[in-house]
């Protein structure tokens, strides 16, 4: 079998096909194959999300806005991936960020129909998109986790975990530093003295308009015990 078809196979949707159902289901189905290059826009920000995009070879980056726009978390995440499958249904179906290609990559794409017509002759697949979506609203519900604690440095870890991926590489939060301090509600002193006590433990580097995070599991040792189970789980 394909490189290609090994890494569909390992996509969330169509774990526990085979390969002999797969190739079954691609040949039945409307399914597109697109390439980039480098730093090509794959989808922007707003653009209504009418096909599943799977990404089967590569890599992309999506650039995030948060905090009203005022900061912008930037991932990169490598084939096989899945992007913004919890925007295909609902009532706001346009994507919430932007994504680029690193390198040249490979984007398998189906239109919404034809997947309902896939989710629909193949259980496994809906039972994959359900649990998928489930699991990201799941995580939604605990985003605000971080205002609960009480130490800024753990604030501020549980913050970069929230918004941002497990998978996630060269993660890069761009901001003003007054941005993030203002948004939590601490002073400058106490903001900046914890950027440098994250720096100097290795687990992130910065500038006077950008966050680099080096180190994610040392974030989540900063955390107190009783997200510990929560943490191991999405984090």
């Amino acid at each position: 079998m394909s490189d290609m078809y090994e890494s569909i196979l390992r996509l969330p949707i169509f774990l526990g096909l085979n390969s002999i159902t797969l190739t079954s289901l691609l040949e039945k189905s409307a399914v597109q194959f697109l390439k980039f290059t480098n730093d090509e826009l794959i989808v922007n920000k707003g653009d209504e999300c009418t096909h599943l995009k799977f990404v089967v070879s590569g890599k992309i980056r999506i650039e995030n806005e948060v905090v009203h726009g005022k900061v912008m978390i930037c991932e990169e995440f490598d084939a096989p991936n899945i992007i913004a499958p919890d925007y295909l249904f609902g009532k706001d179906t346009s994507y919430p960020y932007a994504v680029t290609s690193v390198g040249e990559t490979s984007i398998m794409q189906i239109s919404k129909t034809t997947f309902i017509n896939v989710m629909m002759s193949h259980e496994i697949c809906l039972i994959n998109m359900l649990n998928l979506t489930s699991n990201k609203s799941q995580n939604t519900m605990n985003n605000f986790s971080f205002m609960s604690a009480s130490d800024m440095k753990e604030k501020l870890s549980r913050w970069i975990l929230n918004l941002t991926s497990k998978q996630g590489q060269n993660i890069n939060i761009k901001c003003r530093h007054k941005d993030l301090y203002t948004f939590f509600g601490m002073q400058r002193s106490v903001f900046i003295n914890v950027l440098n006590e994250l720096k100097e433990s290795e687990i992130i580097d910065y500038d006077a308009s950008s966050i680099k995070l080096l180190d994610r599991y040392a974030l989540k040792d900063i955390c107190s015990k009783d997200i510990s189970m929560y943490i191991e789980n999405n984090w």
